[in-house]
């Protein structure tokens, strides 16, 4: 799949939902290969007004993703409101899971509920064959991070694509790259 980070504004803007629209024409994409990452306060900060867009671009195949969760406003009430597919957890907490006693609870948390919420949980910022270790016994379903890949241009990535296998780390399938890649 092919994820795009936008700022919840642009769920209003009609150039963006046509410009979807004739992605998924031009290029026959199909349900769950365009996800959209937008972060907690974008979301916050005008459910309602979003809401009806983000429907309708699920209808058309896309899935939605909170990206950097659990950096920004701390409500949790737009989480039942919205047809969020993943949470993304934020790089930071990642980071300081070896060497934070504070992060292992609040990521053992977001796992917690993400799968309460039948949510697919994702963890960003992987740089360690320890992280991703620790992250698979915390439950994370997905890692993505510097470790699987650096971000490079459209043609190197395909070609990284062409000559790798699936990452597995103890039965869980990883994202191969960064939320940065471009």
């Amino acid at each position: 799949y092919i994820s795009i980070n936008i700022d919840a504004q642009s769920l209003t803007d009609q150039r963006f939902y046509d410009a979807i629209v004739s992605a998924f024409e031009t290029f026959q994409l199909k349900r769950g290969q365009l996800k959209i990452e937008l972060t907690e306060r974008g979301l916050i900060e005008d459910t309602e007004s979003i809401l009806p867009r983000m429907n309708n671009l699920i209808k058309l195949g896309c899935e939605f993703m909170i990206d950097d969760f659990g950096t920004g406003y701390s409500s949790l009430s737009y989480l039942h409101k919205l047809p969020i597919h993943s949470l993304k957890i934020d790089r930071s907490f990642v980071k300081h899971l070896d060497d934070s006693e504070n992060s292992v609870p609040v990521v053992k948390t977001i796992i917690t509920l993400a799968q309460s919420l039948n949510m697919v949980v994702i963890a960003e910022g992987v740089e360690t064959k320890e992280q991703c270790e620790h992250l698979n016994q915390l439950g994370s379903q997905q890692l993505q991070g510097y470790y699987f890949a650096k971000p490079m241009p459209a043609d190197a990535a395909m070609e990284f694509l062409v000559q790798q296998e699936r990452f597995v780390v103890e039965g869980s399938i990883v994202n191969l790259w960064s939320s940065k890649a471009g």
